[in-house]
């Protein structure tokens, strides 16, 4: 099959894309590994996405903003960055209580939806799902893709959105530096005892992060 565009990888960034593409005249095609279930009703995977003010603006030009619960969306209305020891930290505020928040944070999995929904909308736009790609070949004309279901699409342009260990970066040869710095991270939700006021605290810690 031809398209104009193959995106593999649905997550925010391969989603997020495809949605631009909405009312370009190009065909697109996002081929996923997981299932249409698995996208449709994402599982909640411990992440969670602060996001600046020109983030928040283009999910909501691409209409994805809206289909997040306002009540799932947390404010970061101040930030104080701790350096390891010192009694000094940087602190940032607002000023005044008619300036927006520094940011938000919003669970990753919830991003995940909101863009899916928003991405099936689109009429120009294909989902292949439980496929994975296992070679991906270019020559001065086109870009070939092969999936795992015998499926081979045909595309002008191919946009590896499958993660920072992309797959497909690897079958084109693309080298990456990468530094694994040895640490381990526990990722979990806390209940607090007192309220926070929507204060966000990073500590850095000489020899690792916390």
């Amino acid at each position: 099959m031809k398209h104009d565009v193959t995106i593999i990888g649905a997550g925010p960034a391969g989603l997020g894309f495809a949605r631009s593409l909405a009312n370009t005249g190009l065909h697109a095609v996002i081929v996923e590994k997981q299932s249409a279930a698995e996208l449709s009703a994402p599982a909640f995977d411990g992440r969670d996405i602060a996001l600046t003010h020109r983030s928040v603006r283009i999910l909501k030009e691409l209409g994805a903003w809206s289909r997040i619960d306002a009540d799932e969306i947390g404010s970061i209305r101040q930030a104080k960055v701790f350096d390891g020891t010192s009694q000094y930290f940087l602190n940032f505020e607002r000023g005044n209580e008619s300036v927006e928040p520094l940011g938000f944070i919003i669970s990753n999995h919830l991003i995940r939806k909101a863009l899916y929904e928003e991405v099936e909308t689109v009429a120009n736009v294909d989902i292949i799902t439980d496929a994975a790609v296992i070679s991906v070949k270019t020559n001065d004309n086109k870009a070939i893709v092969g999936l795992s279901n015998g499926e081979t699409f045909e595309s002008s342009l191919v946009v590896a959105a499958d993660s920072r260990f992309s797959q497909t970066r690897r079958m084109m040869g693309i080298s990456a530096a990468m530094h694994d710095f040895g640490r381990v991270a526990i990722v979990c939700r806390m209940a607090h005892d007192e309220p926070h006021h929507e204060v966000a605290f990073e500590c850095f810690h000489y020899g690792r992060t916390l």
